[in-house]
């Protein structure tokens, strides 16, 4: 295994010594700089797992270089080191991206410590950026596969009542096309299989027989539920990728004044459909005049869509679900609530936990993968505001949020 490459950039000789014997005696292959020119040059030149970097150089100042480093090598760790405890360059090295902050004079240990926590981090990035790729890709060949399933099943029923030949050839397709979701299968998590398979039945039911022994109809609700099986898997892939970028610090906010009244509206007739097809009372109570929000609109619509379709999913045919948009005391509040089965007391707290499903009353778990609501709550953190439940079970739940408004 190569040696990880440190790169010391400080301007006095005997620390730059020090920390070199010491790093090199500990199994690193360690570079020295004494000015900032000649550490861009090195940086320009070379991949550094780390750059241990004053803050104070007598050419260039080590945010700058903080900077440059964070442009051209993102993956390089950077630990900052000064001889002045400025609370104010430590919070401005940090916003800029180094790993960590440590004042001189610094004991060895405080320094080593610090190192293997930053290239253990980086270790963990490179490997959950390889997990993201993979993803990506079954996420992307999942969309082709299914846009080439529903373009062959219509062209099958447009051609219903053509040569026999050409059915043939469809089937053909169909197997192709089972086999690469079964090579799917083999890259993508546990909580996939269950769509996946549900995919593969209907379209061998399809494949299986002539198109006029099923009848049109019923290849066409075969065809829907194919397609909502695939957004399924989508959505899924999606709270994948999401929690990652939570967990990795990398979700952030396109904030911008908006109105809570007009994207609660939007989200209230997005998925307005899902509620008349289980023939619920939905309805919709909005403040006529609220007070703008900061807000990254995008996040605000995806935690209002979930929380909706958590309530339409739970809720019985002939239930109620109600959005409320309404102004508190300098916060802004929605709420949705439902008739649904309730929520046991103790398992309320459990819900915006990572891998937390909600059971039916026999037991079973809902579908999904137990991240919509976590990363719900980690949205409405990251604006400053807060999320919580309310349920009784037989009676219904009332999930709600809090935003600060702008002030």
């Amino acid at each position: 295994m190569p040696k990880e490459q440190i790169l010391v950039v400080d301007d006095v000789d005997s620390i730059r010594s020090f920390i070199t014997i010491n790093l090199e005696c500990e199994g690193y292959e360690v570079y020295q700089a004494s000015r900032g020119q000649e550490a861009i040059k090195m940086i320009e030149a070379f991949f550094f797992n780390l750059v241990i970097l004053d803050i104070m150089l007598p050419d260039i100042d080590g945010l700058k270089i903080l900077k440059f480093i964070r442009k051209v090598s993102p993956e390089t760790m950077v630990i900052m080191v000064t001889g002045y405890a400025s609370l104010d360059s430590s919070i401005l090295a940090m916003k800029e991206g180094a790993f960590s902050y440590i004042i001189k004079p610094f004991e060895l240990s405080e320094l080593l410590i610090t190192m293997k926590k930053a290239l253990g981090k980086q270790r963990l990035s490179i490997e959950n950026k390889q997990l993201l790729e993979e993803l990506k890709k079954a996420n992307k060949e999942l969309e082709e596969a299914n846009l080439y399933l529903e373009q062959k099943v219509k062209e099958r029923t447009r051609e219903l009542e053509l040569l026999n030949e050409d059915l043939n050839k469809a089937n053909i397709e169909l197997k192709r096309l089972d086999k690469l979701k079964d090579e799917l299968i083999s890259l993508v998590s546990h909580d996939l299989k269950s769509p996946l398979t549900a995919i593969i039945g209907y379209a061998s039911t399809i494949q299986n027989k002539p198109i006029h022994e099923i009848g049109e109809e019923k290849v066409k609700e075969y065809i829907e539920r194919i397609l909502n099986q695939s957004y399924r898997m989508l959505n899924l892939i999606n709270d994948i990728l999401d929690e990652q970028k939570v967990k990795e610090g990398k979700m952030t906010l396109n904030a911008e004044i908006s109105d809570l009244g007009i994207i609660g509206r939007e989200c209230y007739e997005e998925i307005k459909i899902l509620a008349a097809e289980k023939n619920l009372e939905y309805t919709m109570e909005i403040d006529s005049e609220l007070p703008d929000a900061f807000l990254d609109r995008s996040k605000i619509r995806q935690v209002i869509i979930n929380l909706l379709s958590n309530a339409i999913k739970f809720t019985p045919e002939g239930g109620k679900v109600h959005l409320k948009v309404y102004q508190g005391k300098r916060k802004l509040w929605i709420s949705i609530a439902d008739t649904g089965p309730g929520i046991e007391k103790s398992k309320q707290e459990e819900l915006f936990k990572e891998f937390k499903k909600l059971k039916t009353p026999d037991g079973k778990e809902y579908e999904g993968t137990g991240l919509g609501l976590s990363i719900c709550k980690k949205i409405i953190t990251l604006h400053g505001g807060k999320i919580w439940v309310q349920s009784e079970v037989n009676k219904g739940s009332k999930f709600s949020f809090s935003l600060p408004v702008v002030t």
